[in-house]
């Protein structure tokens, strides 16, 4: 049965439900977006860090986490970079204390 030929109460009731379904993937996307894993060169650039400051705090501590899923291959996910980056957060130079 074509749209046309569709009584309006379907037609609506279709363009509801593939509104649902879009909204849904979309979400989906979304939260994969926060949660997939990314490299270090990525993770550095939604930082706005050089990579090096990367390697660099993972040697010493101190950076993000991250996950190390073979000898050289290092992974970190947005949501930890983004809950990373909130955490050193100020609204003034008062607030900062020295570690």
């Amino acid at each position: 049965m074509s749209d046309q030929a569709r009584p309006p109460a379907a037609q609506v009731a279709q363009a509801t439900k593939a509104a649902a379904v879009k909204a849904a993937s979309e979400s989906a996307q979304s939260e994969n977006y926060w949660y997939e894993l990314i490299d270090t060169t990525e993770a550095a650039a939604f930082l706005g860090i050089a990579k090096r400051t990367m390697e660099y705090w993972r040697g010493i501590g101190g950076g993000p986490p991250y996950s190390r899923l073979g000898r050289c291959c290092v992974r970190y996910r947005r949501a930890d970079l983004d809950d990373w980056a909130r955490a050193r957060e100020h609204t003034s130079t008062a607030e900062e204390t020295l570690a």
